[in-house]
């Protein structure tokens, strides 16, 4: 197992430090067992415990965010199936207007829903132009009105009825998709709280192991920050660079004399959740304030949330407001 260097370890504060914190952890625990005639054994299991342990987080972890993967994957779809289906009933509704119009035909069109109802209320005008479709199918055309009935001149009742039906079919993938998401979360809290139950024996049990005074003691990782204040948050922005196609964030320089580091942490998404945050980079405290990717980025009107952290070397942070770029 890896020896690492204990002069700037990370505290346990969020969900995105537990598997850093864990290892550092273990990696203690290993120089301390080599140490010790026999092997330190907490109330929840050994070192060996501990390991199997760490990779059930690491996997629950990256569970998690495969799930808002899915998630937002299958929320894309339906947003593209709405801006589909909505502009082709647009083109439904002119065509009825302008070869019915003052015909009963025209007197059953319904609005055009807003683009953020309910799926099932965006539904129903949709599947009421099938109907009405399907009427005007049966009828004599009137001077000029194009046959087969097709909206924009390509798209045909069944191909329309169709689009519908694959719509309301992405509606409940997405709620199947949010379900796998939330017992994502929950298999991973549950191997957080054993990883943290773990952490808070070994903290009890070494002391009573090694001899006053020992060196492994001051070595010891924290589990929570050092006291002291909690630091101010910086400014940051983003934008999307079409060329050469990546995100952009920049940020304010933090004025702490304690900083650390920056973190730049993300979720995929418009929707920022803390307890969903994943550490894509460590900016050091001279660093260029400047961070790009284009992960996430995989089709126009994919989203991703950032927020930039100041970490102090007490382990205090703050995080900014949430930044979200669009891909255009």
């Amino acid at each position: 197992m890896k020896i690492m260097d204990y002069d700037d370890l990370m505290p346990l504060v969020s969900v995105s430090s537990y598997l850093t914190v864990f290892n550092e952890f273990l990696n203690h625990w290993d120089n301390v067992n080599k140490s010790l005639p026999e092997p330190l054994v907490t109330m929840e299991g050994g070192l060996a415990v501990g390991q199997e342990l760490q990779a059930e987080l690491e996997k629950r972890l990256a569970d998690v965010h495969q799930a808002r993967w899915n998630f937002n994957w299958e929320r894309l779809g339906v947003l593209y199936g709405r801006a589909v289906l909505r502009r082709e009933l647009e083109q439904f509704n002119l065509m009825v207007r302008g070869y019915w119009e003052g015909t009963p035909w025209e007197e059953l069109l319904t609005p055009l829903p807003e683009v953020d109802v309910s799926l099932e209320r965006f539904l129903k005008p949709c599947r009421r132009a099938v109907m009405l479709w399907e009427e005007l199918e049966g009828q004599p055309l009137p001077a000029g009105a194009p046959s087969p009935l097709k909206v924009g001149g390509t798209v045909t009742r069944a191909e329309f009825a169709a689009k519908v039906e694959a719509l309301r079919l992405a509606g409940l993938a997405v709620e199947a998709a949010d379900f796998a998401l939330a017992l994502a979360r929950s298999r991973r809290n549950v191997v957080m709280k054993k990883v943290r139950a773990m952490l808070m024996s070994y903290t009890k049990a070494l002391p009573g192991r090694v001899k006053a005074g020992s060196s492994l003691l001051d070595a010891m990782p924290r589990l929570w920050p050092l006291p002291g204040h909690t630091p101010d948050a910086v400014e940051a922005s983003g934008e999307w660079l079409a060329v050469p196609g990546l995100a952009r964030l920049t940020w304010t320089a933090s004025a702490e004399a304690e900083l650390d580091f920056y973190h730049v942490r993300s979720c995929v998404g418009e929707d920022y959740k803390k307890e969903d945050e994943h550490v894509v980079t460590k900016i050091p405290a001279d660093g260029e304030r400047q961070w790009e990717s284009s992960e996430g980025f995989t089709q126009p009107g994919a989203a991703m949330s950032y927020r930039i952290y100041v970490v102090l070397k007490t382990g205090n942070e703050k995080g900014s407001k949430t930044v979200t770029v669009t891909r255009g």
